[in-house]
C-alpha cells in the first residue's frame, strides 16, 4: 500500500489580520505511514491537551503534532473490541468511540477502559455527541437514539437506520438522515418533531454559529434550528450548492461542489 497523506489545517492565526478581516493560517502535509494509520478517515475531534483522536476502518490513531500512534484491537491498553470504529468523541478526560460492534468509553488520565452500563453490544454507533452537561448521546444501527446519564442508558426508537448527523443544543437532540429530520426533547426524550422536512434523498450537517444555536446545513439550504423543534431557513444565497459550513474568526469557510 502507497504511504497516504493527510492534511491537517493547523488553524493558528499569524500576528494579525492581513487585509481588512482576512488571516493568514499555515497549513501542514502530514504524510502517514501505512503502518501508522488507515486511509480511510471516518471522524475525528481533539482532547484538551491538543492530541487528535482519529477514528479509521482499521483502529485508532492519535496524532500528538509531530508523530501518530495507533491502537489496535488485542495490542493496545484500550482494550478495544475491533478494530472498525466508526466515530470519536472527547469530552472532559473521556474518550467514546462508536464501533461496529457497539461504543465504547476510556478514562485517558489513566488510559483504560470504562464500562457503560447498559449500552447494547453488537450494533453499530456511527454518531456520538455530548451535551454542555457532559452526558453521552449516540444514535445506533439498530434505529435508536441513546443516551446515558447517572450509569443508566435510556433508548428512544426514532426508526433511522442509515448514517445521519446527529447533534444536541437547546435542550433538542437532533437526527437528520436521509429517511427523516426528527428533534427529540432532551428531558422528556419525547419526540418533539418527526420529518420537519421534506425526504430529499440527500446528507445533512450541523454547525454551530460564533452567536450560539445550532444550524443545519442540507440540500444547499441553511436553517436555524428553533427550540420548540422547527427550523427556519435562512435564505441565504451563498450557501447554494454548499455541504458544510465552517465558522472561525476571519468569517466562514463554504465547502460543497460549485
Amino acid at each position: 500500500m502507497r504511504p497516504i497523506h493527510l492534511i491537517l489545517f493547523l488553524l493558528s492565526a499569524l500576528a494579525g489580520p492581513v487585509i481588512g478581516q482576512d488571516y493568514l493560517y499555515k497549513v501542514r502535509q502530514h504524510r502517514i505511514e501505512p503502518n501508522k494509520a488507515s486511509n480511510y478517515i471516518r471522524a475525528l475531534d481533539r482532547d484538551r491537551h491538543g492530541m487528535i483522536w482519529i477514528a479509521t476502518d482499521q483502529g485508532v490513531a492519535r496524532f500528538d503534532g509531530f508523530r501518530f500512534d495507533r491502537f489496535l484491537q488485542g495490542d493496545s491498553p484500550l482494550g478495544m473490541r475491533t478494530n472498525d470504529i466508526l466515530s470519536c468523541k472527547v469530552h472532559g478526560d473521556m474518550l467514546y468511540l462508536g464501533t461496529s460492534k457497539g461504543i465504547q468509553a476510556y478514562d485517558l488520565r489513566h488510559f483504560k477502559p470504562v464500562e457503560i452500563k447498559g449500552a447494547v453490544e453488537g450494533v453499530s454507533v456511527p454518531k456520538i455527541a455530548t451535551d454542555s452537561s457532559g452526558t453521552l448521546w449516540w444514535y445506533s444501527g439498530d434505529g435508536f437514539l441513546n443516551r446515558y446519564a447517572r450509569d443508566r442508558v435510556e433508548r428512544v426508537d426514532v426508526e433511522i437506520y442509515s448514517y445521519a448527523a446527529l447533534a444536541v443544543s437547546d435542550g433538542m437532540a437532533w437526527l437528520a438522515a436521509k429517511e427523516k429530520h426528527l428533534a427529540v426533547d432532551t428531558g422528556t426524550l419525547a419526540v418533539a418533531t418527526d420529518s420537519i422536512y421534506p425526504r430529499i434523498n440527500t446528507y445533512a450537517n450541523f454547525v454551530r454559529p460564533p452567536g450560539g444555536g445550532l444550524q443545519m446545513i442540507y440540500h444547499g439550504s441553511l436553517h436555524n434550528m428553533r427550540r420548540d423543534g422547527s427550523m427556519e431557513n435562512t435564505k441565504d444565497r451563498a450557501i447554494d450548492q454548499v455541504t458544510h459550513v465552517v465558522y472561525g474568526k476571519g468569517g466562514r469557510c463554504l465547502v460543497g461542489n460549485r
